[in-house]
C-alpha cells in the first residue's frame, strides 16, 4: 500500500449546497436585513476558505471557516443545512491538515444536522453517509466506513433505483472498502455492478468507467489474476489515450498500473518501460517537482530494487522522498511511506542501521497521525520484526510481529489476509527460535485464511505452502514438504508463468528435497532452472542468484564433486560478503560449507579455520545452542576425529547432539545421524558398548523416518532414497563386525539388519494393498490411470516397430515413461499418508517365532568402515559378504560370519551361473560348488546351532543367484539333503500373524500357443470374455513383432498342468480351473483375481541391464558426502527392472494389434490382485533371477508376484527343460496335499529327483533339479 488517498470532502461542497438552498428555513421581514448581510458574509468567508485550500494555506483556511460557522450558528441554528455546510467544509480542511480525528467529528455533525432536518432517506444525507464513509475508510476506520456505505447505497437504490451513476459511486466506494477488509470477492462484485450501470447510464468511454475498469485491474492483480489484470488495464489505457489523449494524468495513471502488475508478474523490463513513459508524461505536465512525479519515481525504484539494482533504486527513492518532503511536510503520511520503501532498500543492502530510522521515522509519523492501532501503522511495526529477524536479533523481531498480529486482529479480524501476512511472519521466527508447534500453528492458520479469502490459486495462497514445505523439509517430513512445494509450484506457474522469482523459489526447494531424497538428476535439473530464472531477473551478483548458486555447490559437494562445490561457494562467498558483510548467518553457513569441502580435500588448516569462524559468527549472532550452529558443530567434530583427535572431537558431537535433540527432539533424522556420528567416535576411543547403545537408538528413528519418508515416493524414487541411507546403516553393521567376538554387539547389529534390509519392497507392498482397498476416488482414478499406462508401456517395451515407426516408439515410450512416474509418484502421496511407518521387530520376537530347529541366516553385503582411519586413509574398505546366524530360542546364540570379499564370491557365482545351465559339464560345475562351499557354506556350517534341521535364507547380492540346496557338504551330499530351505527378503516376515488364504478356485495356465494367429487370438478372448468389447486397432502401425522373438512350445507343460491337478484340487478342495493351448492368454492372467494357487507353466524371461558406474562410497557417513546417482555408462537413468522380466503367452510369436501381446512384464504383474493368494509356481525358465539390489532381493518376477499380493512364489534360477519341470511340480504338489509344508515340499521333490538320477546315472546333475526355489512363506 503506497499510502491514503486524499479524498477531499470539498467535492461535496458544490451538489450539497444546490441540494439545500431552496430549502432554508424562512426568516421574518423584520430580520432579514440583518441576518442576510451576516449570511452573505459567511458565504464570501467561504469562497475565500476554498481559494486558501486550494493554495495549500490550511491553518488560515481553518480560522476563516470557524468564524463562517460561528454565523450560521448564530444566525440560524445548531440545527440548519447552512450549519452543517460548514461542518462539513471544516472538516474537509481538517481532513487535508492530516488531523483525522477532528475531520471525523466534523462530518459526523453535519451528518448528524442533515439527518434530523431532511430526514434519514434523503438524497443529500446519502451523500453525507457516503462522504463520511469515504473519510472513514481512508483512515482506516472500515467497519464503520462500510456501515455508512450501506447507508447511503440503501437510499440511493431506495430513490434512484439500481441505475444511477450515484448507486454506481457508492458501489464503487463500498468495493474499495471491501478490498482494504480483505473481502477480495465483494469488492469484486461491487465494482462490476458498479461498472455495468456506469457503462449503460455514463457510457463506456466516460472518465467514472475507466476509474473503474482501472480499480478492477487493481484488485485482479491482488486475487492474483494477472491476465485479467493486464485486460482491464489495457482497456483503461485504450479508452484515456483516445479519449484525453497519451500525455494526459489519467494516461499516465493507466501506464504506471501497468508497470505495476507487469512488476507483480516478475516482468521487469517491461514494467520499466511503462513507469518511465508514466514519469515523462507526469513531468512533463507537472514538472520534476511534483508528488505526481514522486510516484514514478517511487514505483521505478521499486522496480530496480526488484532486480537488485539498489544504487539506482537508492535514487529513486531519494529524489522521491525529497519531493514529498517538500510539498507535503517531513512529517506526512505520503512520506512516511517512502522512508519504509527506502528501509526495506537499506534492509537488502544489509545496512540496517539506515533502515531501522526509516523505519522508526515512518512508524513515528504514522503513529501520531493515524495512531498506534491502524492497519497502516502496522505495516512499519511489521517492518522493523522482518529488520530485525534479518539481523538475527529475533527476539526483538518477535515482539514487533506479534504486536503486528495483536493490532492487525484488532483491526482487520481473523480471517484478513494482512492477518496472515503476520501469522506467516510470526510462524518463520518462532521456527528460527525453535518453537516449532507455535510455529506450525502459526503457518497452518496463515494457509487456512489465505484460501479463505484469496483463493487457491493466490501467490499468497501459494507462499503460505511454501512456507509449510520448508517448515517440514526442515523436520525431516520429505513426503509432506514435497507435497505442499508441489502444490505451490502449480500455482506459482499457473499465475506468474515460468520464469517468475517466485517460481524459481519453489524449484529451489524442490531441488533441495530432490538432494535429500538422492535424486541428484532431478535436483540439478530444479537448481538449474532456478538460477537460470534469478540470473535472467536479478542479475548474477543478487543475494538470491548467489543462494542458487550455494545450493548448486551443496550438490556438487553431496556428489564428492569437491572442486565444483568450492568453485560454486567462493562465487557465492564474494556476492555474500559484498552484500552481507562477514558477521552474517547466510555468511557463517557458506563458511562452514568451505570448511567441509576443504576437509574433504584434505586441507585441514584452512578447514578448521572456515568451520570456526563460521561457528564464531553463528553463536555471536544467534546465540550458544541455537540449532543452526549443530551443523558446523558436527563438522568441526567430523575434521578432528578425521585427524585422530577422538577426545577433541567428542566434545563438538555432544554439544551438536544435545542441541538438536532440544530444537527437534529425539526422533528428528538429523538427530539420529547425529547419533551415528557420535558412535563412530565411541568407538574409535573403545567405548564400544556406549557406541552400541547409541547407534541403537539412532536405528530406532531412523526405520520411522525412512518408511515414513518411502511410503510417499514411487519405487523409482525410493531406491535412490534408500542409496542416500546406506552409509548410516552401513556403518551400524560395521560397529558389529568389528566387535563380533562380543554377544552383545552381534544381537545388537543382527536386529539393526532385521530392521534394515527390504524397507522399500515392504513400503510397496503395503501401499499396494491401500491402494486396491482403498474407496478414495482420487486414488481410484490415478491407479486406473497408472494401470493403463504401465499396460502400454510394457506393450511397447517389449515390441518391434513397424517400418518407420522407431522414432514414434521411442518418442511414446519415453512419454509414457515419464507420465508412469509421475502417476506412480502421484498415487504415492495421496495413499503415503495413511501408511503407518514400520515397527521396529526386536531380535527376540523373530527368535520367538521361529519353528524349533530352524535357523535363520541373514547375510549382507557392505563395505567395512575403520573406525580409527586417520587423514587420508580410506575409511571404507572393500564390500564383503557377512552372515548373522538366528537360531530359534533356545537353540544357541546369535552368530556373525564373514564370508569374505564380495567381489570375489559374486566373480565366483557368476562363474557357477554359466556352468549350471548346461548339463554338459558336471566336473567343471562340481569344481566351482565345491569352491563356493568351501567360501560361504563351510564358515555358516561351521556356527550353525547343533538343532538346525531348515534353514531360512536372507540372501543378498549376487547370493540371490546362487543354487542354495546345490551347494557340497560332507561325504557328497547336497545342502538340501541335510536342511530344508526357504527365501526371505527379510527377517520381518518371520513374524507376521497368520495370513487368511482366498477360497477362490486355484487356476492352471499351461502350454500356451504361442504361434497363435492374431485373429485366432482375437476370437479366444471374445469367446472367454463375451461381454466385453475391444479396441483392436489400440496399437496398429506400431507392433509387429515382440522384441524377444520366437519362442517354442512346451508340450510337457499340459501333462504337468494334468498331473497337478488333483493335488490342488486336494489342497484347495475346489477344482482347478486350467486355461491351456489357445487359452493360455495374457488378457486371461491379467484379470485373475486372488486365486488360492496360481500355477505358470510357461516360459519366463529376464533382460540383462546396461552397465552402471561404480558408486563411491568415501566420506559417506562421517563426512556427510554421497556418491553420485545411479546413471548408466551413457548418462541415462537405469532401465526399470520390472520392464525387462515377464513371462510368454499364447500369441507372442504373433501379436494381434489392440489386444495384449502375450508378454506380461513384470510392472503389469504388479498390478494383479493377489490378495490371499497362498502360493503362485512359475514352473518354467528363469523365473527367479532379476536384477539383484543390496539389501532389496531380486527386483523380477518372483518380486512382482509377491508386490501383487502373493504369499509364496516357487520360481527357477534357470531354464529347465519342460519334462523335467513336470516332474519336480508333480511331486511338489502331492507333498503339499499330504500336509508338508511348502518348503518340506519342494525339498522332498528334489531329493526324490536327486536320487532318481543317482540310481539311473550315478550322479544327480544339479542342472535337473536345483533351479527351484521357494521365496516366502
Amino acid at each position: 500500500m503506497r499510502g491514503l488517498t486524499l479524498t477531499c470532502l470539498v467535492v461535496f461542497l458544490a451538489s450539497f449546497q444546490a441540494s439545500v438552498v431552496a430549502q432554508a428555513p424562512n426568516a421574518s421581514k423584520e430580520e432579514k436585513s440583518s441576518d442576510e448581510h451576516h449570511l452573505e458574509g459567511a458565504a464570501r468567508l467561504d469562497s475565500r476558505v476554498k481559494e486558501l485550500i486550494s493554495a495549500g494555506e490550511l491553518q488560515e483556511a481553518s480560522k476563516l471557516a470557524q468564524e463562517a460557522l460561528a454565523i450560521r450558528k448564530t444566525v440560524l441554528g445548531e440545527k440548519d443545512l447552512e450549519t452543517a455546510k460548514s461542518y462539513s467544509l471544516l472538516g474537509a480542511i481538517s481532513y487535508r491538515q492530516g488531523d483525522y480525528l477532528e475531520a471525523r467529528c466534523y462530518a459526523e455533525e453535519g451528518l448528524s444536522i442533515m439527518g434530523d432536518v431532511l430526514g434519514e432517506d434523503h438524497v443529500v444525507v446519502a451523500r453525507s453517509h457516503n462522504s463520511l464513509g469515504r473519510l472513514l475508510k481512508d483512515v482506516g476506520e472500515l467497519s464503520a466506513a462500510q456501515f455508512h456505505f450501506e447507508k447511503a447505497l440503501r437510499i440511493r437504490e431506495k430513490v434512484h433505483g439500481d441505475n444511477h451513476a450515484d448507486t454506481a459511486e457508492t458501489l464503487d466506494q463500498l468495493g474499495l472498502c471491501f478490498k482494504r477488509q480483505g473481502n477480495l470477492p465483494a469488492a469484486r462484485s461491487n465494482y462490476e455492478r458498479a461498472l455495468q450501470i456506469r457503462k449503460k447510464v455514463l457510457g463506456e468511454e466516460h472518465p467514472d468507467t475507466i476509474a473503474l475498469l482501472s480499480k478492477l485491474g487493481v484488485l485482479l492483480s491482488a486475487q492474483g489474476d494477472y491476465a485479467a489484470s493486464r485486460m482491464y488495464h489495457e482497456q483503461a489505457l485504450e479508452i484515456r489515450e483516445k479519449v484525453l489523449g497519451e500525455n494526459h494524468a489519467e494516461t499516465a495513471m493507466s501506464i504506471s498500473n501497468l508497470g505495476i502488475t507487469l512488476q507483480e508478474q516478475g516482468k521487469y523490463e517491461e514494467a520499466l518501460q511503462y513507469h518511465q513513459r508514466a514519469l515523462k508524461i507526469r513531468e512533463k505536465l507537472w514538472g520534476e517537482n511534483h508528488a505526481e512525479t514522486a510516484k514514478s519515481l517511487r514505483n521505478l525504484g521499486s522496480v530496480h530494487q526488484d532486480q537488485g539494482k539498489y544504487e539506482e533504486a537508492l535514487g529513486y527513492y531519494q529524489r522521491a522522498l525529497k519531493i514529498q518532503s517538500e510539498v507535503f511536510g517531513e512529517e506526512h503520511l505520503v512520506t512516511a511511506s517512502t522512508l519504509n520503501d527506502l528501509g526495506t532498500l537499506y534492509s537488502t543492502q544489509r545496512d540496517f542501521a539506515a533502515a531501522e530510522r526509516c523505519y522508526e521515522k515512518a512508524l513515528s509519523i504514522k503513529s501520531r497521525i493515524l495512531g498506534e492501532e491502524h492497519a497502516e501503522t502496522v505495516f512499519s511495526i511489521n517492518n522493523l520484526g522482518n529488520l530485525h529477524s534479518l539481523m538475527g536479533d529475533l527476539q526483538t523481531a518477535r515482539g514487533y510481529f506479534e504486536q503486528a498480529l495483536e493490532i492487525r486482529i484488532k483491526v482487520h479480524g481473523e480471517e484478513h489476509p494482512n492477518t496472515a501476512l503476520s501469522l506467516n511472519n510470526l510462524g518463520t521466527v518462532y521456527h528460527d527460535l525453535g518453537e516449532f508447534s507455535a510455529a506450525r500453528d502459526c503457518l497452518v492458520r496463515a494457509l487456512a485464511i489465505r484460501r479463505k479469502s484469496l483463493g487457491e490459486n493466490h501467490p499468497d495462497t501459494a507462499f503460505s505452502l511454501h512456507g509449510l514445505g520448508a517448515f517440514h523439509s526442515s523436520h525431516g517430513d520429505f513426503a509432506t514438504a514435497l507435497s505442499f512445494h508441489k502444490k505451490a509450484l502449480e500455482i506459482r506457474e499457473k499465475v506468474l508463468g515460468r520464469n517468475h522469482p517466485d517460481v524459481a523459489l519453489s524449484l529451489n526447494s524442490l531441488g533441495m528435497l530432490g538432494i535429500s531424497h538422492g535424486d541428484y538428476d532431478a535436483a540439478r535439473l530444479h537448481l538449474e532452472e532456478a538460477l537460470a530464472i534469478r540470473t535472467s531477473v536479478y542479475g548474477e551478483q543478487h543475494t538470491l542468484t548467489a543462494e542458487s548458486l550455494h545450493n548448486l555447490g551443496f550438490l556438487s559437494e553431496t556428489e564428492g564433486d569437491f572442486a565444483s562445490a568450492l568453485s560454486f561457494y567462493e562465487k557465492v562467498l564474494k556476492i555474500q560478503l559484498s552484500a552481507l558483510g562477514n558477521e552474517h548467518p547466510a555468511v557463517a553457513v557458506l563458511f562452514s560449507n568451505i570448511g567441509t569441502v576443504y576437509s574433504h580435500q584434505g586441507e585441514y588448516v584452512a578447514a578448521r579455520l572456515y568451520l570456526e569462524q563460521a561457528l564464531r559468527i553463528q553463536k555471536k549472532v544467534l546465540g550458544e545452542g541455537h540449532f543452526a550452529t549443530a551443523p558446523t558443530l558436527c563438522n568441526l567434530g567430523a575434521l578432528i576425529y578425521k585427524y585422530g583427535d577422538c577426545d577433541a572431537a567428542r566434545p563438538y558431537y555432544d554439544e551438536a547432539l544435545k542441541i538438536h535433540e532440544n530444537a527437534y527432539g529425539t526422533g528428528h533424522p538429523y538427530t539420529s545421524s547425529l547419533r551415528s556420528n557420535l558412535s563412530m567416535v565411541l568407538q574409535a576411543q573403545g567405548e564400544w558398548q556406549e557406541a552400541l547403545t547409541t547407534v541403537d537408538k539412532a536405528r530406532h528413528d531412523s526405520l520411522k523416518f525412512v518408511t515414513g519418508v518411502l511410503a510417499s515416493l514411487g519405487s523409482e524414487s525410493q531406491s535412490k532414497f534408500i542409496f542416500t541411507q546406506t552409509g548410516e546403516f552401513h556403518g551400524a553393521l560395521s560397529l558389529g563386525y568389528v566387535n563380533r567376538n562380543e554377544p552383545l554387539a552381534v544381537e545388537y547389529s543382527a536386529g539393526w539388519l532385521i530392521n534394515g534390509k527390504g524397507l522399500s519392497t515392504d513400503s510397496i507392498a503395503a501401499r499396494q494393498l491401500l491402494e486396491r482397498d482403498s474407496n478414495d476416488p482420487r486414488v481410484k482414478n490415478a491407479v486406473e490411470k497408472l494401470s493403463k499406462t504401465r499396460r502400454e508401456l510394457a506393450t511397447l517395451t517389449m515390441a518391434t516397430p513397424s517400418l518407420n515407426q522407431d522414432d514414434a516408439r521411442h518418442r511414446a515410450m519415453a512419454t509414457l515413461t515419464r507420465s508412469e512416474r509421475e502417476l506412480s509418484q502421484q498415487v504415492a502421496q495421496i495413499v503415503g499418508g495413511s501408511m503407518r511407518t514400520t515397527e521396529w521387530v526386536e531380535l527376540e520376537h523373530v527368535r520367538n517365532d521361529l519353528p524349533k530347529g530352524q535357523t535363520f541366516v541373514n547375510i549382507a553385503r557392505i563395505p567395512i568402515l575403520d573406525f580409527k582411519a586417520i587423514r587420508d586413509e580410506s575409511r571404507w574398505s572393500v564390500e564383503r559378504y557377512l552372515a548373522w546366524l538366528i537360531p530359534a530360542s533356545g537353540e544357541g546364540e546369535v552368530q556373525l560370519v564373514d564370508l569374505g570379499p564380495a567381489v570375489e564370491i559374486d566373480s565366483q557365482v557368476e562363474q557357477l551361473r554359466s556352468l549350471v545351465n548346461r548339463s554338459d559339464n558336471e566336473q567343471q560345475l562340481t569344481e566351482m560348488l565345491d569352491r563356493i562351499a568351501q567360501q560361504i557354506w563351510k564358515p555358516i556350517a561351521e556356527k550353525l546351532s547343533a538343532h538346525t534341521q531348515g534353514i531360512i535364507l536372507s540372501p543378498d547380492g549376487a547370493l540371490w543367484l546362487l543354487p542354495w540346496n546345490a551347494l557340497p557338504t560332507e561325504d557328497d551330499r547336497f545342502l538340501i539333503e541335510d536342511y530344508s530351505l526357504r527365501f526371505v527378503v527379510s527377517g520381518r516376515e518371520l513374524v507376521q500373524g497368520p495370513t487368511e488364504y482366498s477360497q477362490s478356485k486355484p487356476i492352471v495356465f499351461a502350454d500356451p500357443t504361442f504361434d497363435l494367429a492374431p485373429d485366432k487370438t482375437r476370437d479366444a478372448v471374445e469367446a472367454l470374455f463375451r461381454d466385453e468389447s475391444f479396441d483392436w486397432d489400440a496399437h496398429r502401425g506400431v507392433v509387429s513383432q515382440t522384441a524377444l522373438g520366437k519362442v517354442r512350445p512346451l508340450p510337457n507343460t499340459r501333462v504337468e498342468a494334468a498331473l497337478i491337478s488333483p493335488s490342488l484340487e486336494t489342497i484347495t478342495a475346489h477344482e482347478p480351473v486350467s486355461y491351456l493351448g489357445q487359452y493360455a492368454l495374457e488378457t486371461v492372467v491379467k484379470r485373475v483375481e486372488r486365486p488360492r494357487m496360481l500355477v505358470l507353466s510357461t516360459h519366463g524371461f529376464f533382460l540383462p541391464d546396461q552397465q552402471v558406474k561404480p558408486d563411491d562410497r568415501q566420506a559417506m557417513l562421517a563426512d556427510g558426502s554421497r556418491s553420485s546417482a545411479l546413471l548408466t555408462v551413457d548418462g541415462k537413468p537405469v532401465e526399470n527392472p520390472l520392464l525387462r522380466c515377464g513371462m510368454l503367452f499364447a500369441g507372442c510369436n504373433q501379436p494381434a494389434a489392440g489386444a495384449d501381446d502375450g508378454v506380461l512384464t513384470g510392472m503389469e504383474i504388479v498390478g494383479m490382485d493377489l490378495r490371499g493368494t497362498e502360493l503362485v509356481v512359475l514352473s518354467a525358465c528363469e523365473t527367479g533371477v532379476g536384477d539383484v539390489r543390496n539389501g532389496e532381493g531380486v527386483a523380477g518376477l518372483r518380486q512382482a508376484f509377491q508386490l501383487a499380493g502373493a504369499q509364496g512364489v516357487v520360481s527357477t534360477l534357470w531354464s529347465v527343460p519342460d519334462r523335467d519341470s513336470a516332474i519336480i511340480m508333480n511331486d511338489f504338489f502331492a507333498g503339499l496335499a499330504e500336509g508338508k509344508s511348502k518348503a518340506e515340499a519342494l525339498r522332498s521333490a528334489q531329493l526324490k529327483r536327486i536320487e532318481s538320477r543317482r540310481e539311473r546315472y550315478g550322479t544327480a546333475h544339479p542342472f535337473y533339479w536345483a533351479a527351484w526355489t521357494l521365496t516366502g512363506s
